[in-house]
């Protein structure tokens, strides 16, 4: 019996999944829902800023947590819309943080495309103005 495909529905709601353990702090939960294989990844050049880059498998995910809290203090963050296609969402939504080795402030949109496989995040990169937050880091 051949398994049905996948709906918008079903990658929406992994999605949602995914923030909602992300904003209890639950990274364990977000471990939970990545395949094996995931591939996450944060645009911009390795080396400027300690979550850029691609890593792999739920190890690399969370390395990339680990990365996020040893640098920021978030203080906001808000998914603001969800475009679901086939078994990929794309997110836009904003971030606030305060830098933790210079107390600089940032505030800026993103957005995120998760791919999801078999109700799994198979996929995830994100996109913003990473030049915005290098030169922060930096200063």
């Amino acid at each position: 019996m051949a398994q049905d495909a996948p709906t918008i529905q079903d990658a929406l709601s992994v999605v949602q999944e995914v923030y909602g353990a992300f904003g209890r702090g639950d990274i364990p939960a977000i471990l939970g829902k990545l395949t094996p294989d995931v591939v996450w990844a944060v645009e911009g050049r390795e080396g400027d800023y300690p979550t850029f880059g691609v890593r792999h498998g739920p190890a690399g995910a969370l390395a990339f947590f680990q990365a996020m809290g040893d640098v920021e203090d978030v203080t906001a963050f808000e998914p603001k819309a969800f475009h679901p296609s086939g078994d990929t969402c794309v997110v836009q939504g904003r971030i606030g943080m305060t830098l933790k080795n210079n107390g600089k402030a940032l505030d800026y949109d993103w957005v995120h495309i998760f791919t999801v496989r078999d109700g799994m995040v198979a996929g995830f990169k994100e996109l913003y103005d990473t030049a915005q937050v290098v030169e922060a880091y930096r200063s």
